[in-house]
């Protein structure tokens, strides 16, 4: 496992750290023993990275590690599976649906479902529970995501802002986006949130159109967006919104083509900064990204001004509740589905 502690390229001077240091001769040592199999030998070598890019060419010549498998995350059915698996050693209530966590769970790996369940299995022995709940597992995943929950004195003005912010997300990712949110809170969570909006997740999508990366955007900066309809200012609160948005929005234009202005051409991985998609940008690409985001954040603003009375409504709701779910924010969105405010 982890072949690139041993296996990265090889400097190609001296100049550059390469040569004589520890690592490179163990590197010669291994290449030299596998340049001894024979066919007769009746072994076979693996090995595991999750940096195949780092490796030293020499690695993949013939004879060497000259086969690749790509293991990418399980889909639901291969979620539920490794759920089941881990779940045998613990005490689990007759009404989870394992199913169900696994839909809650796209993109995880064994290692994070596998922690799901000691996890949830840690929460209820901390309650003195008689076996781990749906709410434990639920709780679980939310602190896989986004840590856990915090202690935090805020005063009324300041929950009154986030309870907004975090309703503009709702709002815009259901009315525009036409996702169901799972779970809304304004309650602190991890290092930094002060609240939260989780989606419904998706049935492991692996291909998305423009229209809806676009309505992704504006659930990013619907946030923002409420901010600004209420108290005509922004806050620093959408922060890591605003980096989310501007990432999808530049991947738009520099790796998918999707820009109005800028065509088909996109940025080839030799034309990359040190930091990929951070790279430096021509103006005609801040342009279009600019051009992206503007346009998202003048849908939310549009779409949060006409349905002003379902934000109020949620605000109110959270600043009662603190947290909530899919049933109380679709009986909120209900009446405001199909008409103006």
């Amino acid at each position: 496992d982890e072949l690139d502690a041993v296996g990265k390229a090889r400097a190609k001077n001296a100049s550059q750290g390469g040569g004589h240091d520890e690592r490179e001769q163990t590197l010669n040592a291994l290449l030299t023993e596998m340049d001894g199999f024979d066919n007769s030998s009746g072994v076979i070598v693996m090995a595991a990275t999750n940096r195949p890019e780092t490796l030293d060419p020499a690695l993949m010549r013939p004879g060497r590690f000259d086969r690749q498998i790509s293991v990418e995350t399980s889909d639901t059915p291969g979620r539920e599976g490794i759920l089941t698996v881990h779940a045998k050693k613990a005490l689990l209530d007759p009404t989870v649906d394992l199913r169900n966590i696994s839909r809650n769970t796209p993109g995880a790996s064994g290692a994070t479902l596998e922690n799901v369940i000691n996890e949830g299995a840690l929460l209820a022995a901390r309650e003195d529970a008689d076996s781990i709940t749906a709410e434990h597992l639920a709780e679980a995943i939310d602190r896989m995501s986004i840590g856990q929950k915090r202690s935090l004195f805020l005063s009324e003005s300041q929950r009154t802002k986030i309870a907004y912010h975090e309703s503009g997300h709702a709002l815009a990712t259901r009315l525009i986006g036409g996702r169901a949110v799972h779970k809304l809170t304004i309650r602190p969570y991890g290092s930094g949130a002060l609240g939260f909006m989780a989606p419904e997740p998706e049935e492991d999508v692996l291909l998305h159109t423009k229209t809806e990366l676009e309505d992704r955007i504006v659930s990013m900066l619907a946030g923002r967006a409420a901010e600004e309809v209420i108290y005509n200012i922004p806050s620093t609160g959408a922060g890591n919104d605003l980096e989310q948005a501007t990432r999808i929005a530049k991947l738009m234009v520099k790796k998918l083509g999707m820009g109005e202005n800028t065509g088909l051409m996109v940025t080839l991985p030799e034309e990359e900064g040190m930091f990929g998609l951070s790279g430096d940008e021509t103006p005609e690409v801040k342009k279009e990204v600019n051009a992206i985001l503007d346009k998202a954040m003048e849908r939310a603003k549009t779409l949060l001004t006409e349905k002003k009375g379902a934000l109020e409504a949620m605000k109110e709701a959270l600043l009662e509740r603190e947290t909530l779910l899919k049933e109380d924010i679709e009986a909120i969105v209900a009446p405001y589905l199909d008409t103006p405010d």
